[in-house]
């Protein structure tokens, strides 16, 4: 299957930027008439094997910010004009595709993570995590499309995300890895064509999302 999975990884990722590109550019273009820094943004993130790599994104943080906090969410100064949308919609996110083509992430696959916010995870969940390539998309973040909206409304975002989020999403991701296929992954794929850009979708993600954080909060009270 891994062969097979590798295969259809670098076809689908190398049409997909050939029929992005004019977006891509566009996008850049964007980026660079805002002044806001470099069009690309690289940031290490752990790989299979424990081995770090770089996830390559549009940049939507004004270069020369603080890095602290790590999460950015809804209404941070950091971001830019350009960035406040290309994160709404994930548009951020389109060079990882040449990450897949060049090897060090698949289409469908865990999200790829810091090494901080994977030392919050327990040595058999990371060691899961880690036997496969990182994906662009997977079931898990399309749950949680709106989580940068509501954590928005909680006082330590990064707190938020790395406690509770994280290990919300690493168990779906795990459930995940234990029944993997070709025909899951190609409904994970349809399902980001058709939810990333939809506005019930995102609404049903933050509900969800909220009721989760508020929840959380209402049992460490």
């Amino acid at each position: 299957m891994d062969f097979v999975k590798r295969t259809i990884d670098v076809v689908l990722a190398g049409v997909a930027m050939l029929l992005l590109l004019p977006v891509m550019m566009a996008i850049a273009g964007w980026i660079a008439i805002d002044r806001s820094g470099s069009v690309l943004y690289a940031e290490t993130r752990i790989g299979r094997g424990g081995r770090p790599f770089c996830i390559h994104k549009f940049r939507t943080l004004r270069a020369g910010s603080p890095v602290e906090p790590t999460v950015a969410v809804r209404g941070d100064a950091r971001i830019t004009r350009p960035g406040r949308w290309l994160r709404l919609w994930r548009l951020d996110e389109l060079p990882q595709l040449a990450d897949v083509v060049f090897g060090t992430m698949s289409l469908v696959g865990p999200r790829p993570q810091t090494q901080a916010n994977l030392a919050a995870l327990d040595a058999r969940s990371r060691k899961r995590l880690l036997s496969v390539r990182p994906g662009l998309t997977s079931r898990a973040s399309l749950l949680h499309l709106g989580e940068d909206e509501v954590l928005a409304e909680f006082a330590d975002p990064e707190h938020c995300y790395r406690t509770i989020l994280v290990p919300t999403k690493t168990r779906i991701e795990l459930e995940d890895l234990d029944r993997r296929s070709l025909c899951g992954d190609a409904l994970v794929l349809l399902q980001t064509m058709l939810l990333v850009f939809s506005p019930p979708a995102r609404r049903r993600s933050q509900a969800r999302v909220r009721e989760l954080l508020e929840s959380c909060a209402r049992k460490s009270g």
